[in-house]
């Protein structure tokens, strides 16, 4: 398994932490005791911990989160899709997603999920693509409509080493022309949208 680790420039130097993926608490206590003067000083001893992933497509992030324990809800609006849409146990990624683009209750069970995942009180994590900054207000609104603090997980990635991962991946439900558009379209989080932004470097 490769290692896991959170980056962060600090002072012109790559500071690299060596990550315990059951707990993504210690993340934000790594970044919080690297503090500037430009990031608003978070206590992350909550645990309504709202993470979102701000990339594309075949950048690694539902594995990094696979690795973490049971407590974490992780919404995966694939997984609700195949749910819902699938037939036969057959998942196909462009019927799905034309099929919940179609269904007027799509967003409220979307809603509905994140309502009770909030309202446990425990640590979310949203693992879709939410590359642009209107995409993923209503979520962060959500979030910390029930005193969540919200933070943005970065995925440093060149396209050449997205390329290969994507060719790597041995089920293919959309085409690297999408994510290349994705990748080439990213917004990158900032300060007025999240409490924290985190890159996240998996080596």
């Amino acid at each position: 398994m490769n290692p896991l680790y959170s980056s962060r420039l600090i002072e012109n130097k790559m500071v690299k932490h060596s990550i315990d993926p059951t707990s993504i608490y210690k993340i934000c206590w790594m970044i919080e005791n690297n503090s500037d003067n430009n990031k608003p000083n978070i206590s992350i001893k909550s645990t309504k911990q709202f993470y979102v992933p701000i990339a594309t497509s075949s950048t690694g992030k539902t594995t990094f989160f696979s690795k973490f324990s049971s407590d974490h809800v992780i919404i995966n609006l694939d997984d609700v899709k195949n749910e819902l849409y699938s037939e036969n146990g057959k998942y196909n990624h462009m019927e799905c997603f034309h099929m919940a683009n179609a269904d007027e209750l799509y967003q409220d069970i979307i809603d509905q999920l994140l309502t009770n995942a909030f309202s446990d009180g425990g640590p979310v994590i949203w693992d879709n693509v939410v590359i642009n900054k209107f995409d993923r207000m209503a979520i962060i609104k959500k979030a910390k409509e029930f005193g969540y603090q919200t933070n943005a997980l970065t995925f440093p990635i060149d396209l050449d080493t997205l390329k290969t991962r994507f060719d790597k991946r041995p089920v293919k439900t959309v085409s690297f022309d999408l994510i290349e558009n994705q990748y080439m379209h990213i917004e990158q989080p900032s300060y007025s949208e999240f409490d924290f932004i985190i890159p996240i470097n998996i080596i």
